[in-house]
């Protein structure tokens, strides 16, 4: 999908998609941190998720973004997945 979901001819529906994707995290809050209180964290690797939804935008190779419910005028909440942190995007096909 080349186009925004809802501006687009939604016939047919966009694509369902599975994404496993790793997190973009931030430690710390404003001013200075000590690295010393933030080295634990730091050597932790990213949370991995997990993420299926409707392929409302696809702006590969930069980013995708997934809503996970669908509407004909509204719509759940979305998700915007940099392709950067993209393990693994998956077409899934009706049985």
């Amino acid at each position: 999908m080349t186009q925004w979901y809802f501006t687009a001819n939604k016939t047919p529906p966009c694509e369902i998609v599975y994404v496993h994707w790793a997190d973009i995290e931030t430690n710390g809050g404003p001013g200075w941190c000590n690295p010393e209180e933030l080295e634990e964290w730091a050597l932790q690797p990213p949370v991995d998720f997990h993420t299926t939804g409707f392929l409302v935008y696809d702006a590969r190779p930069d980013y995708i973004v997934v809503a996970e419910t669908l509407g004909t005028e509204e719509c759940s909440a979305m998700t915007k997945i940099p392709c950067a942190v993209i393990k693994e995007l998956l077409i899934l096909e009706p049985k």
